[in-house]
């Protein structure tokens, strides 16, 4: 089967036949593997020279059948190239190494936002029609989908979607550093503008407006305003 981190461990990702030798016109050995990319069982054949001799045929099979049950059973899938390998690592497992990796930080509080931003992420691969299944699958569509959800279906502020960005574009890094993709998608997804906090100095007319407002009260928070001012900016004391 097929490698969870291409360390020979047996995963759930995908199975195959073992290879069998069939004898008639042409020999050959055959067997089925998964093909993550269709999603199904796909056929496998190795032909046989026809020049060989009976017993060498044999012999020639015997060979193939060796080496390919052992490449198999180390992880190696013929629908998938060597560079291609990890793109169908499952999402689920490289999210559960990130998890692994997180509990290693030293700051709790930063463990407990990434925890946070992971369980959110679940949630919304658990509501789409398809959820992600393959790592290949974290593009530059998905995250821009993710942040689309954050900021219009949660109704999130441009500041929270865009730490969520920071977030995906520190978790592709941690991909990309481990090889399970090749670029990071978040690169080029754009920072929302957020909106400048506007204050604006208090005038007179302002703050006689309210007529309502007795003149102690007045004076009692004109008071601490003033004492509220010379803290903050200590250079306007006289």
């Amino acid at each position: 089967m097929c490698s969870k981190f291409r360390t020979g461990t047996i995963s759930k990702l995908a199975g195959y036949t073992y290879p069998t030798l069939h004898k008639g016109a042409r020999w050959y050995v055959d067997f089925f593997a998964f093909d993550p990319a269709r999603k199904e069982m796909r056929h496998k054949r190795y032909y046989i020279a026809d020049y060989l001799k009976r017993d060498a045929k044999k012999r020639r099979a015997a060979e193939i059948i060796e080496v390919l049950t052992k490449q198999l059973m180390q992880g190696w899938n013929p629908w998938v190239t060597s560079d291609d390998a990890r793109d169908f690592v499952l999402f689920e497992d490289c999210l559960n190494r990130y998890l692994e990796y997180v509990e290693r930080m030293d700051r709790a509080k930063t463990r407990s936002c990434y925890r946070s931003r992971v369980k959110v992420l679940h949630e919304y691969i658990d509501s789409r029609v398809i959820p992600i299944q393959y790592v290949y699958q974290y593009d530059s569509s998905f995250c821009n989908d993710f942040l689309d959800w954050i900021f219009l279906d949660r109704e999130c502020s441009p500041r929270t979607r865009n730490n969520y960005r920071s977030w995906l574009y520190g978790f592709a890094e941690f991909m990309v550093g481990r090889r399970f993709i090749k670029v990071n998608p978040v690169e080029h997804i754009r920072i929302m503008p957020e909106h400048e906090k506007y204050r604006k100095d208090l005038t007179p007319e302002m703050m006689t407006k309210d007529d309502h407002i007795s003149a102690e009260r007045r004076q009692t928070f004109l008071s601490r305003l003033h004492d509220a001012v010379l803290y903050t900016h200590p250079s306007r004391r006289t």
